[in-house]
């Protein structure tokens, strides 16, 4: 029942997670590209209803992501949760009265039987609930210089490739606030309000700032078939890797079942690129846009 709760939990998080990055990147995309990286934007955003109604429906997406997190490990939830292209598609697809062509069905099987192969072939283990902090800091080191780096590589870079840049530094950040969720509501069923004395929640904080940050930078500066891709494949990468190194999270057992996992990670991968490249994506409805427009 835990595991079952884990699952439909995440898969919620992954709908609400995509209408929320929908609507962010229509209105991202609309403000001063000079803003990019700079806390201005998210105060000009914040004055936006739009945005707003967006983001506390991405704060939901969070909150369900966490619960499932209470039950389930970061190696089961992370995948589940990063499924959110597979919900955005059909919402693109009719806000343009249109029908979702071969192709699109193709990649969005390929997610969904990846995602599925990855998790059927070794059921992931429990791990540790809460590492301590000691355990955190090669991680947050790592991260942190991982940021430094990607602050000087954005200043020289722009379009695609800037987003791009923005978009998998934001995905790494939201993939440590996903392990940090999961220490942080091990924590309240330990400490309940006493939590708050603890650093969790201030580094949850830290980093999920940060993750906003650059997720709607990466929103402003080109299209969700940018940025929404390499976020959903890098995200649950990081956090898988979190959570089979920090959280002792056992994946296959096998050389043969780590090859089948593999293989599920890699078909969902290129049903990320499929989708990408498919014309419902990269082409503006009438009008402009792009998938700015899609709401």
């Amino acid at each position: 029942m835990r595991t079952l709760a884990a699952v439909v939990l995440a898969l919620a998080a992954a709908a609400t997670y995509a209408v929320a990055a929908v609507v962010q990147q229509r209105v991202a995309s609309r403000t001063d590209k000079g803003d990019s990286m700079r806390p201005r934007l998210l105060v000009h955003l914040a004055r936006q209803r739009t945005w707003v109604m967006a983001t506390l429906l991405e704060v939901v997406s969070y909150a369900l992501q966490a619960t499932a997190l209470f039950f389930g490990p970061l190696t089961l939830v992370a995948p589940l949760a990063g499924l959110d292209l597979v919900f955005a598609l059909p919402m693109i697809a009719r806000s343009r009265q249109v029908s979702l062509s071969l192709p699109n069905w193709a990649g969005v099987g390929c997610v969904v039987g990846g995602v599925a192969l990855f998790l059927a072939v070794s059921p992931p283990s429990a791990g540790i609930t809460s590492p301590p902090f000691l355990s955190w800091v090669p991680l947050f080191t790592a991260v942190g210089g991982l940021l430094i780096i990607g602050m000087f590589a954005v200043r020289r870079s722009t379009g695609l490739v800037r987003a791009g840049v923005l978009a998998a530094i934001g995905a790494v950040e939201f993939g440590v606030v996903a392990a940090l969720s999961k220490s942080f509501v091990s924590e309240i069923g330990r400490l309940h309000w006493g939590v708050m004395g603890e650093w969790q929640p201030y580094a949850l904080l830290v980093f999920g700032v940060l993750g906003t940050l650059l997720a709607q930078s990466a929103y402003q500066t080109g299209s969700l078939a940018v940025s929404l891709p390499i976020i959903d494949t890098v995200e649950p990468i990081s956090a898988v890797v979190i959570g089979a190194t920090l959280f002792d999270e056992s994946l296959a057992s096998s050389p043969l079942l780590l090859s089948a996992q593999l293989l599920g990670a890699a078909l969902a991968i290129v049903g990320i690129v499929v989708i990408d490249r498919s014309h419902l994506v990269r082409e503006p409805p009438s009008g402009g846009g792009g998938m700015a427009a899609a709401t």
